[in-house]
């Protein structure tokens, strides 16, 4: 669920660019890296709530996610930096919210079915599971039931928080190299 965030961090964007909110906030004293500081901030901001959120109703469901508070924060945190920068490199990919909702429900889709969100890698055999892991969500999926099922620590995760913060860079990036572009 917190994938669907992509769609509502980047609609936001397209909003602001397709308002002149963007255009306007450039001829401030923000710089670009201010201001799409602000916007992923923004974006973590929301994606880690509804991650506390689903952790709260899981946990109340039984779910041990508290085993291990800190390996948990972690990989929050990690999850919460692909996800924005993921929405921001779809913002500034599409002109209209109708593009980036079919682009963000595909995406979310995707990711969530390759990953192992849908049914665990372990059934699928070593070939999809490879396939899978090839994305950085099944890192995190791992993470998320290493912690509630197998005890993981914080050393436990921090593969999978390394694997999301180094696509986060990398989604960041090309988001950043392409808002410079549209906001021209």
């Amino acid at each position: 669920f917190v994938l669907f965030s992509i769609l509502t961090a980047g609609v936001a964007l397209i909003y602001e660019r397709r308002q002149g909110t963007l255009q306007r906030l450039l001829t401030t004293r923000a710089t670009r890296g201010e201001l799409i500081g602000g916007k992923m901030t923004g974006m973590m901001m929301l994606t880690f709530a509804q991650q506390v959120i689903l952790v709260a109703v899981g946990s109340l469901l039984g779910v041990a996610y508290f085993s291990a508070p800190v390996a948990l924060l972690l990989v929050m945190i990690g999850l919460s930096a692909l996800v924005s920068c993921i929405g921001l490199l779809l913002a500034s990919l599409f002109n209209t919210e109708a593009a980036l909702v079919s682009a963000s429900v595909m995406v979310s889709m995707a990711m969530a079915a390759m990953s192992g969100g849908w049914f665990p890698l372990e059934i699928t055999g070593p070939t999809f599971s490879a396939i899978g892991h090839a994305l950085p969500t099944a890192w995190i999926i791992d993470a998320f039931r290493g912690i509630a099922a197998k005890g993981w620590g914080v050393a436990d995760v921090l593969p999978a928080v390394g694997v999301a913060f180094a696509w986060a860079a990398g989604f960041l990036a090309l988001g950043v190299w392409r808002f410079r572009s549209v906001t021209k």
